[in-house]
C-alpha cells in the first residue's frame, strides 16, 4: 500500500534522525569528559616539568586515537541500531495495515458465506437421505427406471431393449423437464472448436487432454455439460421411510 511505504520512510528519517541526535549527545558528553580529564592531568603534573610536556603528548595522541575509535564505533552501533528500530516499526505498521485491510474488506463482503460442506453438515443427516432419494424416487414412479436397472437384459434381443428404453428415455425426459430442465453448460455443440479466456471457470468446465501454461486455452467441446435451470421438486414429509423408493403393489382379484 502506498501510505506504509511513506510511512516506512518517513519513519526511517526521524529514526536515524533521533538515533543521531543521541549518538552526539554521548559523544559530546564523552569527548567533554575527555577535555576535562587532560586539565586535571596537566595541573596535576605541573611539578613534572619538561617531563610534564612529554606526558602530555603521549596521553593526548592515545586519548585522540580513542576519540577516533569510540566515534566509529558510535556511528557504526547508531545506524545498526536505527536500522533494527526502524525494522521494528516498519513490521508493525505493516501489520496493522493488514489487519486493518483485512476488518474492511470483511465489513465491506458482510458476513462469511457459508461453504456447501458446511450447509450439509447442518441438515439431520435422515433429511439429507430423504432429499437425495426423492428424484431416484420420482423417476421410479414416472420412468420405472429402477425397474429398468434391475432387469436382466440377457434375456432379451436388442430389438426388444430398444422398444423399451424408449418408453423410459420419454417419461424420465418428461419429468427432468418439468422438475429441474436440465440447461447445457456451454452453447457451442459438440467436436466444435472452442477458446476459454482468463478467468473462466474451472467448476463449469473441466479441462482434459494437454493442459498445460496458462490461459487462454484452445480446445474442442467433448461435452457441453449440464446445469439445472430450475429446481420444482415436491415437498417432502417427514413421515414414512426415506428408503422407501417405491411401494410393492398388490392386485386384489
Amino acid at each position: 500500500m502506498e501510505w506504509t511505504r511513506q510511512f516506512s520512510r518517513r519513519s526511517f528519517a526521524w529514526t536515524l534522525f533521533w538515533m543521531t541526535l543521541l549518538c552526539g549527545a554521548i559523544y559530546g558528553a564523552i569527548l567533554w569528559h575527555t577535555v576535562t580529564l587532560k586539565g586535571e592531568l596537566f595541573i596535576a603534573l605541573a611539578d613534572l616539568g619538561q617531563l610534564r610536556v612529554v606526558l602530555m603528548d603521549a596521553i593526548a595522541d592515545t586519548l585522540e586515537w580513542h576519540i577516533v575509535y569510540l566515534t566509529l564505533t558510535l556511528c557504526g552501533l547508531t545506524l545498526a541500531f536505527a536500522l533494527m528500530l526502524w525494522l521494528a516499526i516498519r513490521g508493525v505498521a505493516r501489520r496493522a495495515a493488514t489487519t486493518t485491510s483485512h476488518k474492511v474488506a470483511a465489513k465491506k463482503s458482510g458476513p462469511k458465506a457459508e461453504t456447501l460442506e458446511e450447509k450439509i453438515v447442518k441438515i439431520p443427516p435422515a433429511e439429507r437421505e430423504r432429499q437425495a432419494l426423492s428424484l431416484l424416487s420420482l423417476l421410479q414412479r414416472e420412468g420405472r427406471l429402477l425397474d429398468f436397472f434391475a432387469e436382466d437384459l440377457d434375456a432379451y434381443s436388442d430389438d426388444q431393449i430398444g422398444a423399451a428404453v424408449r418408453g423410459i428415455h420419454e417419461n424420465c425426459k418428461k419429468l427432468l423437464d418439468k422438475r429441474i430442465k436440465p440447461s447445457p453448460v456451454m452453447d457451442q455443440d459438440e467436436g466444435s472448436l472452442v477458446t476459454l479466456s482468463a478467468g473462466f471457470d474451472p467448476a463449469t468446465v473441466k479441462l482434459t487432454g494437454n493442459v498445460s501454461g496458462e490461459p487462454p486455452f484452445k480446445g474442442i467441446v467433448r461435452h457441453r455439460g449440464w446445469r439445472a435451470a430450475r429446481f420444482d421438486m415436491p415437498i417432502l414429509t417427514t413421515a414414512g421411510d426415506p428408503r422407501l423408493l417405491a411401494p410393492a403393489e398388490v392386485e386384489i382379484e
